[in-house]
């Protein structure tokens, strides 16, 4: 989402927004087969389950294009510092929420 406001100076909006959630969905891929490729645990884990794991980029992938559409709208709308904002708060209130289970899982 970060990067939405770098693109914007030379595409459209909604091609701003498009690309930047192709290139995340890219580097999730690119994650996923480096650990596939220099990982050997992961070949049990694929093989016990691929069906969930299909399902779920699945999922991802049909949500994209809705995802996007959001996405263009909430940037036309929000000034770039409001949108950053809003952003920090989400990854705060996602940051904490790991912290207090783990908090909860070690104690």
């Amino acid at each position: 989402t970060m990067l939405v406001p770098l693109l914007r100076r030379s595409l459209a909006l909604r091609h701003a927004v498009g690309s930047s959630a192709v290139c995340g969905l890219m580097m999730a891929l690119g994650a996923v087969a480096m650990n596939i490729l220099l990982e050997g645990s992961w070949y049990v884990v694929l093989s016990q389950q691929w069906v969930f794991l299909l399902g779920a980029w699945l999922g991802i992938v049909s949500v994209l294009p809705a995802s996007v559409n959001f996405s263009a709208r909430l940037h036309d709308r929000l000034a770039e510092a409001a949108l950053r904002i809003l952003l920090q708060s989400v990854f705060i209130t996602l940051s904490l929420g790991l912290l207090l289970a783990t908090l909860l899982r070690l104690f």
